[in-house]
């Protein structure tokens, strides 16, 4: 089995995401082209300023490496600023030699942060590129991703660092940062971008709506703005196991860009000639032997992939010898047609080449005979042809939010002092606001304490150490967990005493005689 390496030049840098990120470090890893001298230019702050990520020199004849003696080199420091690289800053530059390209793994010296590539989540790259010696190998850059750059906690040294790794897709609050681990501070803003100077602070994502509560509060609400826009990568392939006698078959879960294509095939077709297809496998030679070089090639997209891997069975009959010959090639816009492995003489077996450095819109893979093949007997087969490469993709990926508060104020969180536990933050193009309740304990220690809270694309997150999947963010606060109020001594009021006062008598009513009628007095009239 053969494995093979890419050969070309492969280089990931920073693009422009829709959050207000601030990059304060970024540094990146080279892969170039022997003698090549390339200048990167990147897109690595949120303003969408190109600024160039850093300049390398080609290995001499004694080995070394190092800057570009003669160009400007401009980087982002920490307080958002661009200047010349200072001497010095760009150091130890360690190599690793593979099939005639080299790897310049640069450490930075104190005070800079290193930080290798990782993605891609987008492209774009500009590039300008000079080949003094007019020996490069190549030298285009091939996709494109963010710098690789990391979070830690900012809290005293007692509670511990929590890492994690930036990522433009997953954020709590909308300004990140990046630094070293150990920035411990009793302001919980070591980490920040000169937040002690009065400049952006990356600990927005939190809201303490009217301060922490009193010890044993009930009615404690936090704010929390947190973005998930998860990618996950995701497998394609495509293939043909030339299972028909037919140019135009996919088997693959994705399909080819075209059909096979021949050239100097007076045939020109899958059923007969000097390339065609039978009994499942794909025939090459050059039968009656003309000096031509017949060749059949497909071509894929691949686009936005982060890697890329082609095999394919093969096999050849007994009777050839070493100077008949099969080449594999690959070809891009960037690159034209390069060669990956030459086949020669008798052999068998499974081929296997990573041929992530090739990524583009149109990625085309050749079998061609460059040499013999001219005997009726000879031939070249090829089966199983696959290309399999990854993207990253939406695929609907929940994230997990977790918070500690140290009520105890003992210097570290507990597994009591958790307030927030895996809270599931749902896939979605915008920042999220989400209102928590929180109760704080009755022996909560009332005074200056420290919260801490991590975004994590796994359960289960601590409060220190590296986060699940390592991605996500982190942000200490510092809090203040006030007395519990005192109430305020009342009088209890006293009843009056009651007055006694005399209840008037009504009169007593005297009887009194009834004056008698007079007795009528009857008289005669005469």
């Amino acid at each position: 089995m053969y494995k093979l390496p890419g050969k070309l030049i492969r280089f990931k840098l920073s693009i422009a995401i829709p959050l207000a990120i601030l990059l304060m470090h970024t540094f990146a890893t080279a892969v170039f082209a022997h003698h090549a001298e390339i200048e990167a230019v990147s897109t690595c702050l949120a303003t969408g300023d190109n600024r160039v990520d850093y300049v390398v020199r080609s290995w001499t004849g004694s080995g070394s490496a190092g800057l570009h003696n003669n160009v400007t080199v401009q980087y982002i420091l920490d307080n958002g600023q661009t200047f010349n690289l200072p001497t010095g800053a760009f150091t130890d530059a360690n190599q690793r030699q593979f099939s005639g390209s080299f790897v310049v793994d640069g450490a930075i010296a104190g005070g800079w942060i290193k930080a290798d590539p990782v993605g891609p989540w987008g492209s774009g790259v500009n590039y300008d590129s000079s080949d003094p010696n007019g020996d490069a190998r190549s030298t285009r850059f091939v996709g494109a991703s963010h710098c690789k750059i990391d979070d830690f906690g900012d809290a005293p040294e007692s509670y511990g660092d929590a890492y994690h790794e930036i990522v433009p897709y997953m954020t709590i609050g909308e300004i990140v940062d990046a630094e070293g681990g150990s920035q411990y501070s009793s302001g919980a803003d070591g980490d920040d971008l000169n937040a002690q100077n009065g400049e952006a602070d990356d600990e927005d994502g939190v809201v303490f709506v009217n301060g922490v509560g009193a010890p044993g509060s009930t009615n404690n609400q936090l704010q929390v703005s947190v973005f998930n826009h998860k990618l996950t990568r995701v497998n394609h392939t495509v293939g043909d196991k030339f299972g028909e006698v037919s140019y135009s078959k996919n088997n693959g879960t994705n399909t080819w860009l075209g059909e096979w294509r021949e050239s100097e095939d007076p045939n020109g077709s899958a059923s007969g000639g000097r390339i065609h297809i039978n009994n499942g496998k794909l025939y090459l030679n050059d039968s009656p032997d003309t000096g031509q070089t017949p060749e059949i090639q497909r071509c894929v997209d691949l686009s936005n992939s982060w890697s890329a891997t082609l095999t394919f069975d093969y096999s050849t009959p007994d009777t050839l010898e070493t100077e008949d010959r099969i080449a594999v090639s690959v070809w891009t816009p960037y690159t034209g047609w390069e060669t990956l492995w030459t086949f020669s003489g008798r052999e068998n077996g499974q081929f296997d080449a990573d041929i992530s450095n090739y990524i583009s819109n149109n990625t085309c893979i050749k079998f061609e005979v460059t040499q013999g093949y001219g005997a009726s007997n000879e031939y070249f087969a090829v089966d199983n042809v696959q290309i399999k490469y990854s993207q990253l993709e939406n695929t609907g990926a929940k994230v997990y939010l977790s918070g500690w508060i140290d009520f105890n104020g003992n210097g570290v969180f507990d597994s009591t002092e958790k307030v927030i536990n895996d809270l599931e933050i749902n896939n979605s193009a915008q920042l999220q606001n989400v209102t928590l309740p929180y109760t704080v304990p009755v022996d909560a220690v009332s005074g200056q304490t420290y919260a801490r809270f991590r975004l994590s694309c796994e359960m289960g997150t601590q409060p220190t150490g590296a986060a699940g999947a390592d991605v996500g963010e982190v942000e200490d606060y510092v809090v203040t967990i006030p007395q519990v109020p005192t109430p305020t001594p009342t009088n209890t009021p006293v009843p009056p005493t009651p007055t006694l006062t005399s209840t008037p008598v009504p009169p007593t009513n005297t009887p009194t005689s009834t004056a008698a009628p007079p007795t009528a007095t009857l008289t005669n009239t005469p």
